[in-house]
């Protein structure tokens, strides 16, 4: 004992951790190996920092084959402000358990909730007895979870990640085909397990060659009014052969066509100082403030005697209502909407553009803006079969007719099976609020 607590006690860690896995949208593991020379042999240590941007339990566990039961983990409880180890034997609470005080050698831990961040920081010996050993020399597999509860409780989300010290960094995993799907019918009553959420099926195996497929978010400058899908490769030109529906954020080569009637004797908000009957040969270098979803076929002969140039003084952001509600039910989602190149905004902006928005109910928008953001954050465009995905006109608007979705009586999904369909990236976590789906079936893929 006096030895150890003498190794305990000579333990640094540095001020700044030179490495870091961004886990998801919301956490980030920074972390470091130093080592220390005793009784002849040279012990290695994990120092960590765990940051959610958000106030809850945070964890942080190491398995030896990517489970939850069998795993051990170092969970921050900010309610006490303890940072212990525990034994996960059992998806139940009562199989999560704190190990003895003997095993309980975390050094320099500590818990912090500052300006709305959960930090949690921790220095641990890679190998210990009677533990599974963190390898500063191979692959590591890891689990996150973390609770909307400062105190320990059902946890809101859980991702796992595979780690190699090696190389220091963080090595994308793909799943592995199952023979056949497994069909999950209950919710069971656990710590790192989801509750009232799909249970998502993925066997993790790393990638041995980076991934060299680009993403699709975010974009370098943000467009004004993201199109329906995101095109696959960006242009430097303007397109000669096909006008978009929305305008671009350059001018036009030339003046428009045809001109505008001549001006109404009503005056306007500001008079011209004198009315010109041809368009102007320098033309704005910015989008209307809020373009039409389409061109309108005919000019207008007489403009409204109440129309005026200006925006109005308190004008509504486009999606404002929608945004509002999307946040409400999704409050981790909040941020992500006003991030134009976000897979939740597109799907947002998708949304707002169905012609039957104002028919739907809050619980088909919100199961529509859903469906849109697992397009959108698995790179839709890529995938091998999209049949009906994301159409607004024709016999399959409806989600529940989508490739791969089924839906109940009532009109919520039941089931998604996009198994084997080239989807790529990280599984959004909105997907949990489909509360009426049993089973997602996203094997053969290659998600993160």
């Amino acid at each position: 004992k006096p030895v150890e607590i003498q190794t305990q006690s000579m333990v640094t860690c540095p001020d700044t951790l030179d490495s870091f896995v961004q886990i998801d949208w919301t956490t980030i593991f920074h972390y470091s190996i130093v080592h220390l020379e005793s009784l002849n042999s040279r012990i290695g240590v994990l120092c960590g920092r765990l940051e959610y941007d958000g106030v809850g339990w945070i964890a942080l566990a190491v398995s030896r084959d990517k489970q939850m039961v069998g795993s051990e983990a170092i969970v921050g409880l900010p309610e006490d402000k303890t940072v212990l180890k525990y034994n996960l034997n059992g998806f139940a609470s009562t199989f999560v358990n704190a190990m003895d005080n003997v095993k309980q050698t975390l050094i320099h831990e500590s818990i912090a909730v500052e300006d709305g961040r959960t930090i949690m920081k921790f220095a641990k010996f890679l190998e210990e007895e009677g533990e599974i050993p963190i390898l500063e020399d191979g692959l590591n597999h890891f689990l996150h979870a973390r609770g909307s509860s400062i105190s320990l409780g059902y946890h809101s989300d859980r991702l796992s990640f595979d780690l190699d010290f090696r190389t220091g960094a963080h090595i994308s995993s793909t799943t592995s085909p199952t023979m056949s799907p497994t069909i999950i019918s209950s919710v069971q009553d656990s710590i790192f397990n989801p509750t009232h959420s799909p249970n998502i099926e993925v066997t993790l195996n790393p990638i041995m060659e980076p991934n060299t497929i680009p993403a699709k978010y975010p974009t370098e400058f943000p467009i004004e009014n993201p199109t329906i899908q995101p095109s696959k490769m960006s242009s430097a030109d303007p397109t000669t052969q096909q006008t978009t529906m929305i305008p671009t954020r350059k001018p036009s080569a030339g003046p428009t066509s045809p001109p505008t009637a001549p001006p109404s004797n009503e005056p306007t908000t500001k008079p011209s100082i004198k009315p010109t009957s041809k368009p102007t040969s320098d033309p704005t270098t910015a989008p209307s403030k809020k373009p039409t979803r389409k061109p309108t076929s005919k000019p207008t002969l007489n403009p409204t005697k109440t129309s005026t140039t200006l925006p109005t003084p308190s004008p509504t952001p486009r999606g404002k209502e929608l945004r509002e509600l999307l946040s409400q039910y999704s409050p981790d989602s909040a941020e992500k909407l006003l991030i134009q190149s976000s897979p939740q905004s597109y799907a947002m902006d998708w949304v707002l553009d169905d012609p039957n928005l104002n028919s739907y109910d809050d619980d088909k928008k919100l199961q529509r803006w859903v469906v849109a953001t697992l397009y959108y954050g698995l790179v839709g465009e890529e995938w091998y079969v999209r049949k009906g995905w994301l159409d607004l006109d024709g016999d399959l608007v409806d989600e529940c007719s989508w490739h791969g979705i089924e839906c109940n009586s009532e009109g919520f999904i039941m089931s998604i099976d996009l198994s084997g369909n080239g989807l790529m990236g990280n599984i959004p976590y909105e997907i949990r609020h489909l509360h009426s789906c049993v089973y997602l079936g996203l094997s053969g893929n290659y998600l993160v």
